[in-house]
């Protein structure tokens, strides 16, 4: 009787997982919307990456430095580990006109930027 119910649970579950439509994120933001920030000597390379208002972005973020940092942005709820040399896409949603803070967690002073939706 246990493992009835378990093959219906499994078969229940990979009936729906395939109902799922697959896609990747990088559909979401066309080419003209995907935008790179590089971290190096725990600083941003941008002061400010300017993004459309009300369209979905790509945020590729280069860390060049030997130790990972947790990229943040508090006005729109975006935290985010970037691994030592590596890269990192960070999907940004749709978001309103305004300027949004981002920063290197524990080091706002050198790494800071903003990203501004217009």
């Amino acid at each position: 009787m246990q493992s009835i119910r378990k093959t219906i649970v499994i078969t229940l579950f990979i009936t729906v997982a395939s109902l799922i439509p697959t896609f990747s994120i990088s559909a979401l933001a066309d080419e003209s919307n995907k935008y790179e920030l590089t971290i190096q000597n725990i600083a941003f390379d941008k002061s400010e990456i300017k993004v459309p208002a009300d369209k979905p972005a790509l945020l590729l973020v280069n860390n060049q430095d030997q130790q990972p940092f947790d990229f943040i942005c508090k006005d729109i709820g975006l935290e985010k580990t970037v691994s030592a040399h590596s890269e990192r896409i960070i999907y940004i949603r749709m978001l309103k006109p305004g300027r949004y803070t981002m920063e290197i967690e524990h080091h706002e002073k050198t790494g800071h930027s903003m990203l501004i939706v217009e």
